[in-house]
């Protein structure tokens, strides 16, 4: 576990900016689980999620573009 500012944890960080190998939870979070205002990983969630499966404001996730093209399908 690691906490501070800029915070790099392998089972958890938090921190403005937050990178761990699981649950990352900051400002920018960088892990398979990556919450923030700024999420990215495996399960993103935040205001910009990015990675596979998450959910945002600005979903840039797999899920997000294959509900969009489903659209058009």
């Amino acid at each position: 576990m690691s906490v501070g500012a800029v915070s790099i944890g392998s089972a958890f960080a938090l921190g403005a900016v937050a990178i761990s190998a699981e649950v990352a939870v900051g400002a920018i979070g960088i892990g398979t689980w990556g919450i923030g205002a700024i999420g990215i990983g495996q399960y993103a969630y935040g205001v910009i999620a990015i990675g596979n499966h998450g959910f945002g404001i600005i979903p840039l996730t797999l899920d997000a573009a294959r509900w969009f093209r489903s659209w058009f399908d």
